[in-house]
């Protein structure tokens, strides 16, 4: 069902999901929109995309039971978050989750300088 889907699709249905905390089914859904990304419009949703995958692998990294597991959602945020950052410079929500990111992590003296660039 899922290569049926377009990019719009794909990220509502992740919306949806992140909505409803299920941000295993929001990270797989904005998966699959990011790699469905086929025309300039949809480009523009890249930034957003890699954002709201952002704050998901955050959401899921606080559910995590394994430390482990943890640890590995909040790499895949921060890896996400940088991308976003890297995409526009001039989206403010790539600097907050970049941020969210690093403090998770306790590198504070880097999320300061992220908010504060």
């Amino acid at each position: 069902m899922s290569s049926k889907l377009s990019c719009l699709e794909a990220k509502n249905q992740g919306n949806e999901a992140f909505r409803k905390k299920k941000y295993n089914r929001a990270i797989r859904m904005y998966s699959i929109a990011l790699n469905k990304i086929s025309n300039e419009e949809e480009e523009k949703q890249r930034v957003v995309l890699l954002s709201n995958r952002s704050i998901s692998y955050l959401k899921l990294s606080k559910k995590e039971k394994d430390e482990q597991d943890a640890a590995n959602s909040i790499s895949e945020a921060l890896i996400d978050a940088r991308n976003c950052v890297l995409t526009d410079k001039t989206f403010i929500k790539g600097y907050l989750r970049l941020s969210l990111c690093l403090k998770e992590r306790q590198n504070y003296r880097n999320t300061k300088s992220t908010l504060t660039e």
